[in-house]
């Protein structure tokens, strides 16, 4: 009887797969092999996550420069079927996965946790002060 995972980390062929497609992705975009209106600049792809039986995949997305990461996202999702086909022909699995775009908000949680960081007061570089009673001579 095989033992069930408890956690709900990633598997070893998840995290191979999802970066095998993110590299592939990654290529076509930077290329340019599949030029899309309404697409504006260089879109990085920052991540790619599988579901355990490899069937699904997102794919994290975020246009260098800033740019509107909500249009991006709508455009590749709007055409995600073209743009599978031929940026994951060849890929040697049993199935190919259904791909969606999502905007990738770890930029933005990271600077707002930096925000918060920076905000808080210093901590004094010295061991904690603690008051302690003097020993007077006149007290026995």
């Amino acid at each position: 009887m095989a033992r069930q995972k408890t956690t709900n980390e990633p598997s070893q062929r998840q995290l191979r797969v999802g970066e095998m497609i993110r590299q592939r992705l990654a290529d076509s975009l930077s290329k340019g092999d599949f030029i899309l209106d309404g697409l504006d600049g260089t879109i990085t792809v920052t991540e790619v996550r599988m579901t355990p039986d490899l069937r699904y995949a997102r794919a994290f997305i975020m246009p260098l420069g800033g740019g509107d990461v909500g249009a991006s996202v709508a455009v590749l999702n709007d055409n995600v079927g073209r743009y599978k086909k031929q940026a994951l022909q060849g890929l040697r699995l049993k199935y190919v996965p259904s791909l969606t775009f999502v905007a990738d908000m770890s930029f933005e949680r990271g600077a707002a946790m930096d925000k918060i960081l920076s905000d808080l007061p210093p901590k004094n570089s010295g061991p904690p002060q603690t008051t302690t009673p003097s020993k007077n001579s006149d007290e026995f």
